[in-house]
C-alpha cells in the first residue's frame, strides 16, 4: 500500500504569486507523487511476487479542489487536476493481472494546518485587485473566510483517514472499492463536485448539436464500433 498525501496549498492571485512558488508547489503536489508512483509500480508488480502476493494499492490524496476550482488557487487547482488525471491515465495502462489498483481521494475542508502554515508565506497581494473593506473580489473573501469556514465544517482528520483505510483495504460487500477509482470525503465535496457535474451534464445537452456540428455524419457509428459512444 502507497498512500501519496503530501501537499500544501497557496493562496493568491495569479498576478500576486511568483511562478517559482507554483513550480515549488507543483513539486510536492505532483511530481512528489509521480517518482513515489513510478517506484511503487515496480514493487508491487516486480518485487511483492517474491515474499507474497503480487499487487497492492496506490492512494492519491488530491482534494474536493481537484475537481472544482475556487478563486485564488490557480496553481493549487493546477497540481491537484494533474495528480488525477496522471492517476487515472495509470491506471488504465496496468494489465489485470498485475492486481494493482487506484483510488483517488478527494477531501473538502479538514482541520488541518492547510488553510494556515500550510497555504505559502511572502505572496503579497497586486495592487489592482485591493478593494475597499467588505467589497473584496473572489480571492480575498477566500483570504477572509477560509480559516473559519474550514473550523466550522472541516472534517475531523482522522475520521478522513478511517474512511480512506476502510476503502483502501476493501472491505467486499460494504465499500467495494476494487470498482472505485474516485471518492469525495465530506459532504462539502461530495456537494461541491455534484453540482458540477450537473452543470456539465446541463452544458453538454445544451451545446450537443453545436459540438457535434465538426464531426463527419458517420462518425458517431465509428464511435460506437469503437466503443466510445453509448446512447
Amino acid at each position: 500500500m502507497v498512500v501519496n498525501n503530501a501537499g500544501y496549498g497557496l493562496l493568491g492571485e495569479l498576478e500576486s504569486t511568483p511562478v517559482e512558488a507554483g513550480r515549488d508547489l507543483f513539486e510536492i503536489n505532483f511530481w512528489a507523487a509521480v517518482h513515489i508512483t513510478k517506484h511503487a509500480l515496480r514493487i508491487m508488480r516486480a518485487v511483492n511476487p517474491l515474499s507474497g502476493p503480487i499487487g497492492g494499492v496506490i492512494a492519491q490524496v488530491s482534494s474536493a479542489g481537484g475537481y472544482i476550482t475556487a478563486p485564488g488557487s490557480g496553481f493549487y487547482h493546477a497540481s491537484k487536476w494533474a495528480l488525477e488525471g496522471f492517476s487515472e491515465s495509470i491506471a488504465k495502462e496496468l494489465d489485470s493481472e498485475w492486481h494493482i489498483r487506484f483510488v483517488i481521494f478527494e477531501p473538502g475542508s479538514v482541520k488541518t494546518k492547510w488553510s494556515g502554515e500550510n497555504q505559502g508565506k511572502g505572496i503579497v497581494q497586486h495592487e489592482a485587485y485591493r478593494r475597499p473593506e467588505g467589497k473584496g473580489l473572489g480571492t480575498q473573501l477566500i483570504r477572509d473566510t477560509l480559516g473559519a469556514f474550514e473550523q466550522k465544517i472541516g472534517a475531523e482528520a482522522g475520521k478522513v483517514a478511517e474512511v480512506m483505510v476502510k476503502v483502501i483495504v476493501d472491505q467486499e460487500g460494504t465499500w467495494g472499492g476494487r470498482e472505485l477509482l474516485r471518492l469525495p470525503v465530506g459532504a462539502d465535496s461530495r456537494t461541491m463536485i455534484w453540482n458540477d457535474v450537473k452543470e456539465t451534464e446541463e452544458n453538454l445537452d445544451k451545446w450537443k448539436a453545436v459540438s457535434e456540428s465538426t464531426t463527419p455524419g458517420d462518425a458517431k457509428d465509428m464511435l460506437k464500433a469503437m466503443g466510445l459512444l453509448k446512447e
